[in-house]
């Protein structure tokens, strides 16, 4: 009967370190947390609300590396990246028209 109990808790602390994983904010470096808001800034007049949104929501969903691959993508004008970084920050745009 312990080894049922045993095994049911290594399966429950496993799926707990695995959310945790999943739902942690990727915290990127001072440079390009100042630049993501300084370009921000630029294309939404000036709104702070909104772009301290964005980071946010960006460094939740995507690692270093990805938002790197994704400024790259954004530059040479691929509309998927585009679209990646809108339904990002939906939430954010929405709160700010409110």
């Amino acid at each position: 009967m312990a080894r049922g109990c045993t095994a049911g808790l290594a399966v429950i602390v496993a799926l707990a370190l695995l959310i945790s994983a999943c739902s942690q904010k990727h915290e990127y470096p001072e440079s390009v947390q100042r630049n993501f808001l300084s370009a921000c800034y630029a294309t939404s007049s000036g709104s702070f609300a909104l772009c301290d949104c964005a980071l946010e929501k960006v460094q939740e969903q995507l690692s270093l590396e990805e938002y790197l691959e994704w400024e790259i993508a954004a530059l040479r004008g691929d509309r998927e990246a585009t679209m990646r970084m809108i339904a990002i920050t939906a939430d954010c745009v929405r709160e700010a028209q409110d």
